[in-house]
């Protein structure tokens, strides 16, 4: 009976110490599974924060070029005013040599206008394309309007 007995204690030892070591190990779990979703809060909060200074930044980014466009078209316009001005000086003839391409040159600078003011906002490349492109249209536009100037002074 002793032996008996001894055997159900020891028994009940290795359960006890089993059941307990299995509290142990789920308890844990539990606490490293909320450090990871405290981390994880963590990540997140820090990720919007990057999101909003790149989308701040980008804003800023677009404001700037934008304006800076702006002023280029402005510019591109009272040249061809000013152009526009002097051939009223000229000859009928002449006028009516330049007269379509400064309509062109016209339209070319309001579409590049619109287009500017139509951007939407996309991805950083495509935003880097669009600059890329615009700029070198505006520049092309650029240097017609000298181009036409300087065979306008020609004359």
């Amino acid at each position: 009976m002793r032996i008996n007995l001894l055997k159900l204690s020891v028994m009940a030892a290795v359960v006890t110490g089993s059941l307990t070591n299995c509290t142990d190990t789920a308890e844990k779990k539990v606490d490293k599974a909320e450090e990871k979703v405290e981390e994880a809060k963590k990540d997140v909060v820090d990720a919007k924060k990057d999101l909003e200074q790149a989308k701040a930044d980008s804003v800023t980014d677009y404001a700037k070029f934008k304006m800076e466009m702006d002023l280029q078209l402005k510019a591109n316009e009272a040249k061809i005013v000013e152009l526009r001005e002097k051939l009223k000086m000229e000859k009928k003839e002449t006028r009516d040599k330049y007269d379509k391409q400064m309509a062109d040159l016209e339209a070319q600078n309001a579409k590049l206008t619109k287009r500017m003011n139509e951007y939407k906002e996309g991805t950083k490349e495509k935003w880097e394309d669009f600059k890329t492109s615009f700029n070198k249209d505006l520049a092309d536009l650029g240097k017609s309007i000298t181009a036409l100037a300087e065979k306008n002074m020609k004359k």
